[in-house]
């Protein structure tokens, strides 16, 4: 009995000195969590609150409640990482997303834009429901000679353009 009250003793002894301090890192990352909307970019937009900049729009916005996914050519209800923000027929629009961070596509004649290093294109085209097939309620009140279908290109070391994407954008002008 008395080795067992000894080793009892020293095992609590042995116990206790490996305990973690009240101090310790998990505890402070506990009592203080990060806000969200607390942090702010070089441009003033909210990261960790799905806010970037855009060069197009020219403030802060979340890409995807301004843009249109892109989808693959050949499988419409294939959407990818890649948003375009299309702002109508003679402006700017900007490629964002997983593959391309802020490419600037500007108007170069009619229903076409290109990027800056002529390595992205673009064109309009009229929309077709048998390419992409969009079938939500709010896209099919939308008239159809207002919507349009563009169809983004990428042009490596000067071979034949490869298709990136395309996606139904609004022709608001």
């Amino acid at each position: 009995m008395k080795n067992n009250l000894k080793y009892s003793f020293l095992t609590l002894i042995a116990f206790a000195s490996f305990q973690i301090p009240s101090n310790s890192i998990a505890q402070i990352a506990i009592t203080n969590p990060p806000i969200v909307g607390g942090d702010i970019d070089a441009n003033g937009c909210k990261p960790s609150t799905g806010a970037s900049w855009s060069k197009v729009l020219n403030r802060c916005v979340r890409v995807w409640e301004v843009g249109a996914h892109l989808q693959n050519f050949n499988a419409p209800y294939d959407y990818q990482n890649n948003i375009i923000i299309f702002q109508g027929k003679n402006r700017p629009a900007e490629l964002v997303g997983a593959d391309y961070k802020n490419i600037i596509l500007k108007p170069n004649g009619s229903h076409k834009w290109i990027s800056e290093d002529k390595t992205i294109i673009a064109k309009l085209v009229d929309y077709d429901a048998k390419t992409i097939a969009q079938n939500n309620a709010a896209n099919n009140n939308i008239p159809k000679n207002i919507r349009k279908t563009i169809k983004i290109w990428k042009i490596v070391n000067g071979a034949k353009p490869k298709p990136i994407g395309q996606a139904i954008v609004l022709i608001h002008n």
